[in-house]
């Protein structure tokens, strides 16, 4: 049933996407986990130890650069509550990295060569080489910067409203979206209204793959007027 509705919101998607005008919505403050130290920490630490040199402060830089980005992960998961999900399932990093570049926020390409380095310098037994500890901490602080500002914007754009016009400016629609907290898990509903046919879906992260779809949407759309381009929203979607 839910593969029905979401291939109707797929074509529903894809037919109205550049028809969209944004009619409001709202959020919450963003809620973060309460850990002692944070993902900017472990940065600063790693910078001190860079800036240490040696072999001993080159190793504890690219400590440090997992510590961050394994912190990132956590804080971002508490912040669209699913924490709990991937630690009940004792999802790894490889998990959590793959989900993130599933919604959007990390291209397959960067993640790709974040995978690469890390691998070379957590599990060979060398001092890392200055190149690949530079490209490790830019690819960690891009990550960073990207989720912060993911977690921030979904916060404040839990539902999303945007009425539908046709190209004589004709109102013919809207559509809605909202990403709930829910006690045990969050909740994507979305609903939306074409020339008075109203159709509706409810997702969780139950049905992982259209969790992660409808999420991406959701963030994608909350970005559409400052991406500009149309094209790169059609490819995305």
């Amino acid at each position: 049933m839910i593969d029905n509705e979401i291939e109707k919101f797929k074509g529903f998607i894809k037919k109205y996407y550049k028809y969209l005008d944004s009619d409001g919505g709202g959020g919450s403050v963003c809620s973060i986990p309460r850990f002692d130290l944070y993902s900017r920490d472990y940065l600063r630490f790693a910078q001190k130890s860079f800036d240490q040199g040696g072999d001993d402060g080159l190793i504890n830089c690219v400590s440090n650069l997992k510590r961050a980005m394994d912190c990132e992960l956590d804080t971002f998961l508490f912040i669209i509550d699913l924490y709990n999900i991937f630690k009940k399932k004792n999802l790894k990093v490889e998990q959590k990295l793959k989900f993130i570049e599933t919604l959007g926020l990390f291209s397959s390409k960067s993640l790709e060569r974040l995978n690469t380095v890390r691998n070379k310098m957590e599990h060979e037994y060398k001092v890392p080489n200055l190149i690949d500890i530079e490209m490790y901490f830019e690819l960690v602080e891009a990550l960073i910067r990207s989720l912060q500002m993911a977690g921030t914007l979904l916060s404040l754009n839990e539902h999303q409203n945007f009425i539908i016009y046709d190209d004589n400016s004709n109102e013919i629609g809207y559509l809605n979206l909202e990403y709930k907290r829910e006690k045990e898990y969050p909740t994507i509903e979305i609903s939306w209204n074409i020339h008075s046919k109203k159709e509706s879906i409810s997702v969780t992260p139950k049905d992982y793959n259209t969790f992660a779809y409808c999420l991406k949407i959701h963030l994608l759309l909350y970005q559409k007027d400052s991406i500009g381009s149309l094209n790169y929203i059609y490819s995305e979607i």
